[in-house]
């Protein structure tokens, strides 16, 4: 298989698979469905956690 130092890597290599796929998922909703236009104010709260959502935006 993969060498020791190989397998360590593909779970951070996974992780930013997916924080990459949804950074774009969520930029093309908020596109798609005019979530947010020039001239809206956007409030953001925050939370703890790894995956907390405003990582994604």
């Amino acid at each position: 298989m993969f060498p020791a130092s190989d397998n360590q890597a593909m779970p951070k290599l996974e992780f930013n698979k997916l924080q990459k796929r949804l950074r774009r998922h969520t930029g093309q909703a908020i596109e798609d469905y005019r979530m947010i236009e020039d001239g809206d104010r956007v409030m953001v709260c925050l939370s703890g956690g790894k995956l907390c959502p405003v990582n994604i935006l």
